[in-house]
């Protein structure tokens, strides 16, 4: 694979509506029926020196990609460097690439108007997000790939200095949910995302490099509207790939010691056993220093650290339930 595209991160994004696929005949009325729309607004926190949101078929000699089924393209020069975003859509996608050509590190916020999951992956240097008061959502580290999902509200993130390209998809949640009979733990994360209980929440993150995420990112970035016979169910087997291949690496993951601990945790936090995180281990093949540095690096917090957080999440809300039910104040 060569080397922009080790640069290449995707975000594959999944709105949460209520609209429904009824089956596989669905697909071959794709251009009667309405297209997905954008549901996330980014917003540069750099001086915005030009845009022009006309840009198919002009885009910069040096742009890395040249998407042959977008059907908008945009070049905004920033004083931070330089961002093209080309975007697509059709009744089950809506996808948009963005290539940034950084000489200084870029914060950005993004309004999500509904509940959404992404299945994100970046290449290269990492990416950080925060929410607007500094709370980390998630730090990636180098080149790794997850599915989160966000509720509604703002969000920040930050891009290192350099070339990171991105692709999001936004594909019908009906669709996803006819796939969970497929992927083990596909339900499970669709049901917490639509359960409201979180602002947002993760799958594991897995490394792309060298693995057949890379070349399945690469087939995408490759579609040839001239050469593809129906680009809609071309994007959709890609899409398909993606996440069983996402789901085979983290079944895989899911067996190691760490993902072990942090089940036990999450099923037992309330067992006063647990402050004691050495005799925990016992029960596992790990030392105390690698459980905390990889539980650390996979989960932004200490495993004893994650006791006590679930702890106060449950006694938090014990007394909003009780406060409820006395009437203290209304319940919505």
């Amino acid at each position: 694979m060569h080397q922009p595209l080790l640069q290449i991160a995707l975000v594959l994004t999944v709105t949460a509506s209520l609209s429904a696929v009824t089956g596989d005949k669905a697909v071959d009325r794709i251009n009667e029926l309405p297209s997905m729309e954008k549901k996330i607004n980014v917003k540069y926190h750099s001086t915005v020196l030009f845009t022009d949101s006309k840009m198919l078929g002009k885009l910069p000699e040096d742009a890395i990609y040249k998407i042959s089924f977008a059907v908008e393209a945009e070049l905004t020069r920033l004083k931070a460097g330089r961002v093209i975003r080309q975007s697509t859509r059709d009744y089950l996608t809506y996808i948009e690439f963005y290539e940034f050509k950084l000489d200084s590190e870029l914060e950005f916020s993004f309004e999500v108007s509904e509940t959404v999951a992404f299945l994100f992956f970046v290449m290269g240097n990492g990416i950080q997000f925060y929410l607007p008061d500094g709370s980390p959502v998630t730090i990636v580290e180098g080149s790794k790939g997850y599915a989160t999902f966000n509720r509604p509200g703002k969000y920040i993130g930050k891009l290192p200095k350099g070339i990171t390209l991105a692709v999001y998809i936004n594909p019908r949640v009906a669709w996803l949910w006819r796939q969970t009979g497929q992927y083990a733990g596909l339900q499970d994360f669709l049901e917490w995302m639509e359960s409201g209980t979180d602002q947002f929440g993760h799958m594991p993150q897995v490394g792309i490099e060298n693995t057949p995420l890379s070349k399945i990112l690469e087939a995408l970035a490759a579609l040839d509207e001239a050469k593809v016979e129906d680009m809609e169910i071309a994007r959709m087997s890609i899409t398909k790939g993606l996440l069983k291949q996402y789901h085979d690496m983290v079944a895989q993951k899911l067996t190691s010691p760490v993902y072990r601990i942090k089940y036990f945790i999450k099923k037992n936090y309330t067992n006063h056993r647990l402050t004691n995180i050495q005799k925990l281990i016992d029960r596992y093949p790990v030392s105390l220093k690698t459980l905390e540095r990889d539980y650390f690096n996979e989960f932004n917090i200490k495993p004893a650290n994650d006791v006590k957080r679930l702890r106060m999440k449950s006694h938090t809300a014990y007394y909003w339930k009780a406060a409820c039910r006395s009437a203290m104040w209304p319940c919505l």
